[in-house]
């Protein structure tokens, strides 16, 4: 994606096994963001699908397998959808089957996120990170106190 002055703002990539582990593992998608990681100061959103591993060791153990990625320069709504749309067109071309599409998103409750997801994925489930609710509640309790 490229803005206004043709500058590049975003940048979406996701390898050939990202695209079989999202459609083989279309449960769950862990999306999140790290921020200012790199020298450009982007924000990398990250696309991870969590799974179970099956091995006579550990039958049942879950996993998260990252799938794709997208770069961009801000958080803002249409960067989030523009990300969603390429995974959504790159997994799960239009014409194909929606039987297996996404059926629930985990998310840091980002707004612009959210309201992308439900843009692009409108009947997929949206729920809390644990581990955001759990950082939430400690900070809430240490305002508190």
């Amino acid at each position: 994606m490229t803005d206004n002055d043709e500058r590049i703002c975003c940048v979406f990539f996701i390898h050939q096994h990202g695209i079989d582990e999202a459609r083989k593992l279309s449960e769950c998608i862990v999306i999140d963001a790290t921020y200012k990681t790199n020298p450009y100061k982007m924000v990398l959103l990250n696309f991870v699908v969590v799974g179970t591993l099956r091995s006579k060791e550990k039958p049942k153990q879950s996993t998260t397998v990252p799938i794709a990625g997208h770069w961009m320069d801000r958080e803002t709504g249409d960067r989030y959808r523009w990300a969603l749309k390429c995974f959504r067109e790159i997994v799960w071309p239009v014409g194909g089957s929606t039987e297996d599409l996404l059926k629930c998103f985990v998310t840091d409750n980002d707004e612009a996120l959210s309201g992308a997801i439900k843009f692009v994925f409108p009947d997929s489930k949206q729920i809390l990170c644990w581990i955001h609710v759990q950082r939430n509640l400690s900070k809430k309790r240490q305002d508190i106190m």
